[in-house]
């Protein structure tokens, strides 16, 4: 999900972001906790390597790391210390179905008081505002791209020349 990576940075499937913001951590102050899949050597054999919990933090720079099966035990206790809190979640579009059963369906009933935001156009508004990295980052690529299709211009007869623009445009 691309928004969980813009959010962590971490790329690894099956993992879960939690920030928060409370009277301990108001903003722009924020608690931030991941949750990770267990490391399995086996899996890993045919899956490639995973972080796991204790490794996550140094590499992603968030302060806690958790495997994901302490995820449940987590939001019940939020559940439990916290009266009314808003949740940010894409409730009505969730990423991870499986996730979204097994974790969020029930947090969120259990939230009486509390409101459920969707996340898309605040993250998407976010994301608009660029870093002098991310804009030369993006430059590179515009680059890179202009110069391979200056490339297979050279080669292409024009039928297939609009064929492949009409692909690369979609």
């Amino acid at each position: 999900n691309t928004d969980f990576l813009y959010l962590s940075g971490f790329q690894e499937p099956d993992s879960v972001l939690i920030i928060e913001s409370s009277k301990n951590h108001p903003l722009p102050s924020h608690k931030s906790t991941l949750f990770v899949p267990r490391r399995d050597p086996a899996k890993e054999l045919w899956e490639g390597p995973r972080s796991g919990a204790k490794a996550t933090p140094e590499l992603t720079g968030i302060e806690n790391a958790y495997n994901i099966d302490e995820l449940s035990l987590y939001l019940n206790k939020y559940l439990t210390e916290n009266r009314s809190f808003v949740t940010w979640y894409n409730f009505n579009r969730p990423v991870h179905p499986e996730f979204h059963r097994r974790y969020f369906t029930s947090f969120i009933k259990e939230n009486k008081s509390g409101a459920v935001e969707p996340t898309k156009m605040l993250l998407h508004s976010l994301r608009c505002i660029k870093s002098e990295a991310e804009a030369s980052l993006m430059q590179r690529s515009c680059d890179i791209a202009s110069k391979a299709l200056t490339e297979v211009m050279k080669f292409s007869q024009p039928q297939v020349f609009i064929y492949l623009l009409l692909l690369f445009l979609q």
